[in-house]
Protein backbone atom coordinates (compact mmCIF):
# COMPACT_ATOMS: atom_id res chain seq x y z
CA UNK A 1 0.00 0.00 0.00
CA UNK A 2 1.24 3.48 -0.85
CA UNK A 3 0.52 6.66 0.99
CA UNK A 4 0.18 10.15 -0.42
CA UNK A 5 0.60 13.12 1.89
CA UNK A 6 -0.42 16.76 1.60
CA UNK A 7 2.19 19.49 1.52
CA UNK A 8 2.40 23.23 0.91
CA UNK A 9 4.50 24.59 -1.96
CA UNK A 10 7.08 27.02 -0.60
CA UNK A 11 9.15 27.50 -3.77
CA UNK A 12 8.90 26.67 -7.46
CA UNK A 13 12.02 26.16 -9.55
CA UNK A 14 12.02 25.97 -13.32
CA UNK A 15 13.80 22.87 -14.57
CA UNK A 16 13.86 20.77 -17.70
CA UNK A 17 11.74 19.08 -18.73
CA UNK A 18 9.37 19.90 -15.82
CA UNK A 19 9.38 22.43 -13.00
CA UNK A 20 10.03 21.21 -9.47
CA UNK A 21 8.73 22.53 -6.19
CA UNK A 22 10.03 22.61 -2.67
CA UNK A 23 7.11 21.27 -0.65
CA UNK A 24 6.79 21.58 3.13
CA UNK A 25 5.49 18.37 4.67
CA UNK A 26 5.41 17.29 8.30
CA UNK A 27 8.79 15.62 8.01
CA UNK A 28 10.55 18.59 6.41
CA UNK A 29 10.89 20.14 2.97
CA UNK A 30 11.07 17.88 -0.08
CA UNK A 31 11.76 18.52 -3.73
CA UNK A 32 8.94 17.16 -5.89
CA UNK A 33 8.20 17.15 -9.60
CA UNK A 34 5.39 19.33 -10.91
CA UNK A 35 5.01 17.26 -14.10
CA UNK A 36 1.38 16.42 -13.25
CA UNK A 37 0.40 19.90 -12.02
CA UNK A 38 2.69 22.23 -13.99
CA UNK A 39 0.80 25.40 -13.08
CA UNK A 40 0.83 24.82 -9.30
CA UNK A 41 1.98 27.90 -7.39
CA UNK A 42 3.66 28.89 -4.15
CA UNK A 43 1.24 28.70 -1.23
CA UNK A 44 -0.96 25.99 -2.73
CA UNK A 45 -1.34 22.57 -1.16
CA UNK A 46 -0.63 19.50 -3.27
CA UNK A 47 -0.87 15.77 -2.74
CA UNK A 48 2.65 14.29 -2.85
CA UNK A 49 3.25 10.68 -3.88
CA UNK A 50 6.70 9.17 -4.54
CA UNK A 51 8.30 12.49 -5.46
CA UNK A 52 5.47 13.86 -7.60
CA UNK A 53 2.77 16.41 -6.87
CA UNK A 54 -0.21 14.52 -8.26
CA UNK A 55 -3.02 17.03 -7.66
CA UNK A 56 -3.97 20.22 -5.86
CA UNK A 57 -5.76 20.09 -2.54
CA UNK A 58 -7.91 22.69 -0.78
CA UNK A 59 -6.17 24.16 2.27
CA UNK A 60 -8.92 23.10 4.70
CA UNK A 61 -8.86 19.55 3.35
CA UNK A 62 -5.05 19.43 3.51
CA UNK A 63 -4.96 20.67 7.10
CA UNK A 64 -7.62 18.15 8.15
CA UNK A 65 -5.68 15.32 6.47
CA UNK A 66 -2.44 16.40 8.15
CA UNK A 67 -4.16 16.46 11.54
CA UNK A 68 -5.53 12.97 10.95
CA UNK A 69 -2.10 11.66 9.93
CA UNK A 70 -0.52 13.21 13.04
CA UNK A 71 -3.07 11.46 15.26
CA UNK A 72 -2.22 7.99 13.91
Amino acid sequence: MCLSVPGRIVEVRQAEPFAVAMVECDDGVKQVSLAMVPDAAVGEYVIVHVGFAVDRMAEAEALAALELLRSL
